[in-house]
């Protein structure tokens, strides 16, 4: 198994209302549809993945949910709302482009919307420190490989009351 974080920009999709709004099926939550460029041979269902806000226009930004990567259905559940979500123009051309993307399937196991990990939190730990999504420019989304021991930090630290 392993672990990634997928970085969403809020300057052109609104991805905290979009997880607020996600409707959620009793224990077993509708299925959301990422793009990944990158690591497209490696991704594979039974893998988990970290949901990053990055900054935006505000200085928070960190992971708001976690989720595990399925097999791709023949529909994703919920793709024409999507597209409300996405921010004028720009939001609009970041769509266009995704969708020449590979479509990668994630159920999200977790939200933690209202206590998110945030990355100043992340950089207290040494182990992280060296995370891709610390490092780079912020500005588009994508996806950032997670090593598998900064993984499980990670997972022993979200969500904590």
């Amino acid at each position: 198994m392993n672990y990634w974080i997928l970085q969403s920009n809020p300057e052109y999709f609104r991805i905290l209302d979009w997880l607020r709004d996600f409707t959620w099926l009793g224990d077993k939550p509708l299925l959301d549809c990422w793009h990944i460029s990158r690591f497209k041979e490696e991704v594979s269902p039974g893998d988990t993945v970290f949901i990053w806000k990055s900054k935006g226009r505000s200085d928070i930004r960190g992971i708001y949910a976690k989720g595990k990567v399925e097999p791709l259905p023949e529909k994703f559940p919920l793709e024409d709302r999507e597209a409300d979500y996405f921010i004028g123009e720009k939001g609009q051309a970041e769509m266009e482009r995704l969708k020449k993307l590979k479509q990668l399937a994630v159920r999200y196991t977790i939200l933690c919307l209202d206590k998110p990990l945030l990355s100043d939190a992340i950089e207290e730990v040494p182990e992280l420190r060296g995370l891709t999504i610390l490092k780079i420019g912020q500005w588009r989304p994508g996806i950032h490989r997670v090593a598998p021991g900064q993984g499980r930090i990670i997972e022993s630290l979200f969500c904590i009351a």
